[in-house]
């Protein structure tokens, strides 16, 4: 498979310490090899209305993003999420889930294209070239994160294309 997207923009932040909210997935969730069926579902049903009052886009860059987390236990274990990060001891709303996540560095990339090319593009071999390295935090995790963040992903340019964060968090 060809994948028709590139890496605009790589850089380095500090995270707070913080708290996701929103639902659990795992493999046997997936349709034709994706979640992306979950996310229509979201939208469709407004699932993300009881979480954004929690979102605060000051507290983290982008912090007011949807998010697709992929959590990946020190044992291998594979969980995907939906939902979105929020100021750190946030309670989550009856029916979602959530999980604290420690302050971290993390390792955002700007992957430019159009759809579904930019979920497919891996960043990893292009942060290394530039020093950068997908760890694990204190408990084994790896945790990486799409952040769509409006309005690089919600409004294509004159060529169509639109950016997606793949954020790495290291320790």
């Amino acid at each position: 498979m060809e994948i028709n997207a590139k890496i605009t923009k790589t850089y380095q932040i500090k995270m707070p310490s913080m708290t996701f909210v929103g639902k659990r997935y795992v493999e046997e969730d997936k349709k034709n090899d994706t979640f992306g069926w979950l996310w229509e579902e979201w939208f469709s049903k407004n699932l993300f209305a009881p979480i954004e009052p929690l979102a605060d886009a000051s507290f983290v860059e982008a912090g007011d993003a949807y998010c697709g987390l992929s959590r990946i236990s020190k044992e291998g274990k594979y969980e995907y999420w939906i939902g979105m990060i929020v100021p750190n001891g946030a309670k989550a709303p009856d029916g979602y889930e959530s999980f604290d996540i420690e302050a971290c560095d993390g390792v955002v990339n700007w992957v430019y294209g159009k759809e579904p090319d930019i979920y497919f593009l891996c960043c990893l071999d292009a942060m290394k070239e530039l020093g950068y390295e997908w760890g694990t935090l204190s408990d084994g995790e790896r945790l990486m994160f799409e952040r769509y963040v409006n309005p690089r992903f919600t409004e294509p340019d004159e060529n169509g294309n639109i950016i997606l964060d793949q954020v790495y968090l290291t320790k």
